[in-house]
């Protein structure tokens, strides 16, 4: 996995934070596939960078992928879920 993680301490003025960078779409995929289980402000941040990620690539490209890395059965389910299409306020 290409992961790079930055902590920035907290100051006076903020809060802290981390960012976390990840390149390549099957790093992010896996990532934001595992925010699906997670609570639910994970949850709803994993949805939204599956959908921006299946956007960028196109359906031709990202829905192979998907299931190469879910298996059939399960990509289908999330896809029925609407994981990977953006909602009617993000469009």
């Amino acid at each position: 996995m290409s992961l790079d993680a930055k902590f920035l301490a907290a100051d006076r003025f903020q809060d802290a934070e981390v960012r976390l960078t990840l390149t390549g779409p099957h790093d992010i995929f896996r990532f934001a596939i595992n925010m699906l289980r997670s609570q639910v402000e994970f949850c709803e941040a994993g949805i939204k960078v599956l959908a921006q990620l299946r956007d960028s690539m196109g359906a031709d490209r990202f829905d192979p992928m998907g299931r190469s890395m879910l298996g059939i059965e399960t990509f289908e389910k999330y896809l029925g879920h609407g994981y990977f299409t953006r909602s009617e306020e993000e469009l």
